[in-house]
């Protein structure tokens, strides 16, 4: 099997187990979810709106699912020194680092798939009729949105693996200042008079692209020597 495949099940498995991580992830999703929802029949833009809150905050829902899984198998696993056993196994450390970013994207993804399902069982439109997202929408949820995620949780768990334990901290809050400020953002920010169309939802997966390469290229500064000297 894959090594990659395999660090990733195993970290699957591990957070499965963290009743507090999933805990909390799923609250956040349930309650961004219940929140965003009436914005749907309350400003009357109906399936725009809808379309909107799915296109923006979802990808944000998985970006701050993603934070916290991965502040459990980066971060705790750097305190409390299992870092050091797993870097005495065959796998290479880029080969660690891709497998623990692709179980925490695979959780993440869920997550946010589950907030989505959530807004749109909770939104109605102006006469009462359940909504569906249109289809970039759903192709956006689908194929972007994990792009984003694991972009965005590669570059956490690169620089939880490089950092001292103090920048960590400081980068720590500057993230969940950045996910809180977006997702407030996007509530605000919803249009009904724009729609999401398919060179939009085109636009966004190459851009999902190219951040999934960048971080992907960030990661060859990976090493066991700069990990070691980092911990605590």
């Amino acid at each position: 099997m894959n090594p990659m495949l395999t660090v990733a099940r195993k970290e699957i498995a591990q957070l499965l187990h963290s009743r507090m991580s999933m805990l909390s992830t799923a609250f956040l999703a349930i309650f961004f979810a219940f929140t965003a929802a009436p914005a749907v029949t309350m400003d009357g833009g109906g399936l725009a709106i809808l379309d909107q809150l799915l296109f923006s905050m979802v990808p944000v829902i998985g970006l701050f699912a993603g934070y916290i899984f991965a502040s459990q198998i980066f971060l705790r696993e750097k305190q409390q020194g299992v870092i050091e056993t797993l870097l005495c196994t065959p796998l290479t450390v880029r080969q660690l680092w891709a497998g623990k970013v692709l179980g925490v994207t695979l959780l993440a993804w869920a997550m946010a798939m589950g907030a989505a399902i959530l807004i749109v069982g909770f939104s109605r439109g102006s006469d009462g009729v359940l909504l569906l997202p249109s289809a970039p929408v759903i192709v956006h949820l689908a194929v972007a949105v994990p792009l984003f995620i694991v972009a965005g949780t590669g570059l956490l768990g690169l620089a939880q693996f490089i950092l001292g334990m103090h920048q960590i901290q400081i980068v720590n809050v500057a993230v969940i200042f950045v996910l809180i400020f977006l997702l407030t953002l996007t509530q605000q920010l919803v249009n009904p008079e724009a729609g999401i169309t398919w060179p939009v939802a085109g636009a966004s997966f190459l851009a999902g692209h190219a951040a999934l390469g960048g971080v992907w290229a960030a990661g060859r500064c990976l090493n066991t020597e700069r990990i070691v000297t980092s911990l605590p």
